[in-house]
């Protein structure tokens, strides 16, 4: 009954606190990375369809589905808005939080600083507070990772049964989870063998599970995933060390974790000349670290999302480490006025990378854009219009949350000059006579994709268009041209 009285109190104060730091960010539309497309689409399925993937169209099968299914469920009850659906997101995220304190609160019952010093580590770091309320699989997939652990932890068979299903078909990467799990299931000390055989079998269903998302999808299209990432493979070993060398970069070094990372390897080797021992339930955490990072070794792209499942973990293990150094306990305090530092410093830098989705900046963004639509909304509704990536998804589909209608007649044009590959545009001549033919306007975005802005840009010049309207929020440019 304490366990169950400490952990409402835990979810109180995280939720509580994630919503005050969060407010601002619950109403906003969706940024181009969080896209709720397909939360609608599974509407129009049943349960049946969903698990046999008898989908109308196979790029719904990209991902398993317990993710958008939940979470269209909760949305069929509260209503469909940007709203609720990132307010579902922040109750994600305040219980994977509580759930996190919970796991640390089985290594340290007494006192109960250290059950709040990893939530504060993680929520300082600006990947998390982002994407804490944002829709995106990843951060759903650590949600029931951390709750299947805890109920793994603390051998409830049924709860962690239960989650375990939703977790096989949460994300493709949790094989990583799964096998944790019936490693430490096979040289765990189990009082009886009989527990221990039942843990071993409903390890061995769970991964059947996870596989059979797979295995479907291949007898029904004739390829075990319809995503385009299925063809994003290294297939040399040169390739797959650089991308696993990455991943180890990113869990152990990058933004600051080298110092987590040192103390942690410091309070290691005290731990080791103390003769202690370590307590194996670090293996929950430890090992999805390593399988993460070996599975994600074969993808071509440095991806950190992908790692956001491995993150309450990989603090979990901070928050150990940290607190066998055995220092005074008001030492700690330190690490709060360091966390705000470390957030504000960390914030500002992602804002100015190009990828700006990991920073608060993207709030200034997504404003900015809905400033952008809600004129063409009001002023351009039927014209032919020239908007790239991402403005484009917005003024396609009203499901986004910029727009109160889809299909309007927008088209891209640059992306068939863009190389992905090699992040540059090919280079081509500039025909006027055609793009006249097909666009009276165009929508150019400061914070779009920059090989797109520049050719934009260029047939701006050359092209003979003029500024109908330019927009300034908070520094952030837009601009609409019109055909001349």
């Amino acid at each position: 009954m304490t366990e169950r009285k400490d952990g409402l109190i835990y979810f109180v104060i995280i939720f509580l606190s994630l919503l005050f730091l969060k407010l601002n960010f619950l109403d906003i539309p969706f940024f181009y990375e969080e896209r709720p497309v397909v939360l609608f689409d599974y509407g129009e399925y049943s349960l049946i369809d969903l698990i046999t993937h008898n989908y109308i169209k196979p790029r719904f099968a990209h991902h398993p589905f317990s993710f958008p299914l939940i979470t269209s469920v909760i949305t069929w009850i509260v209503g469909k808005s940007n709203f609720t659906i990132h307010f579902i997101m922040l109750i994600y995220s305040s219980l994977a939080l509580t759930f996190m304190a919970l796991c640390i609160r089985k290594l340290f019952p007494h006192p109960r600083w250290p059950h709040f010093l990893g939530p504060l580590l993680l929520i300082s770091f600006p990947d998390y507070f982002v994407h804490s309320t944002n829709f995106r699989f990843d951060i759903f997939t650590g949600f029931i990772a951390i709750l299947t652990i805890y109920f793994h932890q603390i051998r409830k068979l049924w709860f962690f049964f239960i989650f375990g299903i939703i977790l096989a078909y949460a994300r493709e990467t949790v094989l990583a989870f799964l096998a944790t799990f019936f490693i430490i299931d096979l040289f765990d000390n189990f009082n009886k063998k009989r527990e221990q055989l039942k843990y071993l079998v409903t390890d061995f269903t769970l991964i059947g599970v996870w596989f059979s998302f797979f295995l479907v999808n291949y007898s029904k299209y004739g390829t075990f995933s319809t995503s385009e990432a299925k063809n994003e493979i290294n297939t040399t070993l040169e390739a797959y060390l650089n991308i696993f060398s990455f991943d180890l970069e990113w869990i152990f070094l990058n933004d600051f974790r080298f110092i987590l990372t040192g103390l942690s390897v410091i309070s290691l080797i005290l731990i080791i000349k103390r003769k202690e021992k370590l307590p194996i339930s670090l293996l929950y955490y430890f090992l999805p670290l390593i399988f993460f990072a070996l599975g994600m070794g074969f993808h071509i792209f440095e991806a950190s999302y992908y790692l956001l499942p491995i993150l309450y973990g990989l603090y979990i293990l901070f928050t150990y480490f940290i607190y066998k150094l055995n220092i005074n306990h008001k030492f700690y305090l330190l690490f709060i006025p360091l966390s705000i530092i470390s957030f504000k410093h960390l914030n500002k830098v992602k804002s100015q990378e190009e990828l700006r989705e990991n920073s608060t900046l993207y709030l200034d963004i997504t404003k900015s854009y809905q400033q952008v639509i809600n004129f063409v909304n009001e002023k351009i509704p039927n014209a032919k219009i020239n908007a790239e990536w991402p403005i484009n998804y917005y003024l396609m589909d009203k499901r986004n949350g910029y727009t109160n209608r889809s299909n309007f007649n927008v088209s891209l044009y640059f992306d068939k000059y863009w190389m992905p590959d090699q992040g540059s545009i090919e280079r081509h001549e500039i025909d006027c006579d055609k793009y006249r033919s097909l666009f009276e306007f165009t929508i150019i975005v400061e914070k779009g994709n920059a090989n797109h802005r520049r050719l934009q840009e260029k047939y701006m010049q050359s092209c003979n268009y003029h500024i109908l309207k330019s927009f300034n929020y908070n520094s952030i440019k837009s601009w609409i041209y019109q055909r001349k």
